[in-house]
């Protein structure tokens, strides 16, 4: 009976997909180009309601696109040349690559968040019942601390953790240049920052004035930018 009913549900499978446990966006990955983002999710120039360069980042405002199945009343995408330099977030260079680093949506009050909900579900999973959150930031001092823990109305996703995708006895070398990217950082409180900072985080809103949702690879992408650094 079990393999009559898998055959007769093949076309919708049997089992779930596997979450996606770097939480890219369907259909999309971390660090593709804003051309490569627009042709993927079908974004026309009149979806473009702003677009900002500066430096190594590039940020687009969009309208009338969906993401998780409901229409947004804002749409973020950032994009960011991760190239190592001593004197990162500057000197980008002329031509380099920016690649997707962050979604953000702002939905308004009547959007259906519990449809939005389901669709993250299907996509990455349950979410967890807490993490922590090393938000990139220019002038950061110090990490956080405490998790950020789940709510009625908060989730949260996360990617794997610094420790599991990098060996302990090379994590010194990936320290010292991580800090070029997370001033946050430093000798002290690296081994925090190791042991709980996800490479990707996500976040769901259903609070009142603050319906939304942000999914975000900064570290992923340092990590990424690393690898190849030093050539592994």
């Amino acid at each position: 009976m079990f393999m009559a009913a898998c055959v007769l549900a093949s076309l919708t499978s049997c089992q779930s997909a596997k979450p996606d446990a770097y939480l890219n966006y369907p259909d999309l990955e971390w660090g593709m180009t804003p051309e490569e983002v627009f042709e993927s999710m079908e974004i026309r120039e009149e979806n473009i309601e702003n677009h900002d360069i500066a430096d190594r980042t590039e940020s687009y405002r969009l309208t009338d696109v969906e993401l998780f199945g409901e229409e947004p009343s804002t749409l973020v995408m950032n994009f960011m040349d991760m190239t190592y330099s001593e004197d990162f977030p500057y000197g980008g260079e002329e031509g380099a690559k920016r690649g997707l680093v962050e979604i953000l949506a702002y939905y308004p009050e009547d959007a259906d968040m519990d449809g939005v909900m389901t669709q993250m579900k299907k996509v990455y999973g349950n979410p967890l019942p807490e993490i922590y959150e090393f938000e990139p930031g220019i002038n950061r001092q110090g990490l956080r601390e405490e998790p950020t823990k789940e709510s009625d109305t908060l989730k949260l996703w996360g990617g794997p953790v610094l420790s599991e995708v990098i060996e302990e006895d090379s994590s010194h070398q990936y320290r010292d240049m991580w800090k070029t990217y997370y001033p946050g950082i430093d000798d002290e409180n690296w081994e925090l920052f190791y042991e709980k900072g996800r490479l990707v985080t996500g976040t769901y809103s259903d609070d009142v004035g603050a319906k939304g949702v942000s999914l975000n690879a900064y570290h992923f992408m340092v990590y990424n930018e690393l690898q190849e650094y030093f050539g592994e």
